[in-house]
């Protein structure tokens, strides 16, 4: 029997190319291209919404055992600034989740968090009430509709020399 992830990752990259090589056959010129990369990120940015919405059916009040903390640097020059990536591991109850990643610190070692998560698995837990889902969305949203405003454009009437 197929592992779920695997096959949904498999499915989901063949939409994609498909989506980028539909769109880019469809509308042609440059607005075809960046039409077409708009499109494939803002598919992305809702998978990546979709993550993060995700019902965590239960709740674990979890104490924080150790944060460990590493800055991941940049690489050349005008790339990203260094990014600091925070692991929390946690003492639960059940023994699950261990440990949190994340971009911030959550709580300080020895002070307790409350952790969503799923008992099956399947999603990666996170902090309870974590941020609203609003800054995706909207990225997602205008990413998506700057794909089909440049579907729509129309290339307006060529004018020769020797028309005004």
């Amino acid at each position: 029997m197929a592992q779920p992830l695997p096959v949904a990752v498999a499915v989901g990259a063949v939409m994609l190319v498909g989506a980028w090589v539909g769109y880019v056959r469809l509308v042609h010129g440059s607005a075809g291209i960046f039409g077409a990369i708009f499109l494939v990120l803002g598919l992305l940015t809702l998978v990546a919404l979709a993550d993060r919405t995700v019902v965590r059916g239960a709740v674990a009040d979890c104490l924080v055992s150790e944060v460990h903390e590493k800055t991941q640097g940049s690489s050349g020059e005008g790339g990203p600034p260094p990014r600091t990536v925070y692991r929390h591991v946690l003492s639960c109850p059940d023994g699950y989740p261990t440990e949190l990643k994340g971009d911030r610190r959550l709580a300080p070692q020895g002070e307790r968090i409350k952790v969503s998560y799923d008992p099956g698995r399947r999603v990666s837990p996170q902090a309870h009430g974590a941020g609203t889902p609003w800054a995706p969305l909207l990225l997602a949203l205008g990413l998506l509709g700057g794909s089909g405003a440049l579907a729509a454009r129309r290339p307006g009437a060529q004018q020769g020399p020797g028309r005004r």
